[in-house]
């Protein structure tokens, strides 16, 4: 499965004020900087994760931006559903009888998985990952 740029960027934003959100605010910027997003579609997810209420940001010269709650309580269902929307199975088949419904039905069963794998994984556990990887001196990109 490929994510979008959109998931991938905005998993990384998010998992940056993960680690840089403890001390306060986040510049816009400086995130960009370190994750190498541009600036603008930066922006972008950033207004889409505070619509979704995933980060809070503040206007001006110190102003800046952070998780609205512990990263323990964000999930990588959460992130990916405020950016991309809802993750949902196709639509329902008319003809329970035919083959299109036995795939309906596995689709269906790999969507509910992928949300609960999602949903399991918090964007605190990805921020230690990353973390673990700088430490050893490793280079991670999600």
């Amino acid at each position: 499965m490929n994510l979008s740029r959109r998931t991938d960027y905005a998993v990384r934003a998010a998992i940056d004020l993960a680690l840089q959100g403890h001390d306060g605010l986040v510049q816009l910027r400086e995130i960009a900087a370190r994750q190498a997003i541009p600036e603008k579609y930066l922006e972008q997810l950033l207004r889409a994760l505070k619509t979704a209420g995933v980060v809070v940001a503040m206007r001006g010269s110190r102003g800046g931006y952070q998780l609205a709650r512990p990263a323990e309580q964000v999930s990588l269902l959460t992130v990916f559903e405020a950016v991309e929307g809802p993750i949902q199975g196709e639509e329902a088949v008319e003809d329970a009888q035919s083959a299109a419904s036995v795939v309906q039905e596995c689709w269906d069963q790999m969507t509910a998985g992928l949300k609960a794998q999602f949903a399991r994984v918090s964007i605190a556990d990805l921020a230690a990952r990353y973390r673990g990887r700088l430490d050893q001196g490793q280079h991670w990109v999600i």
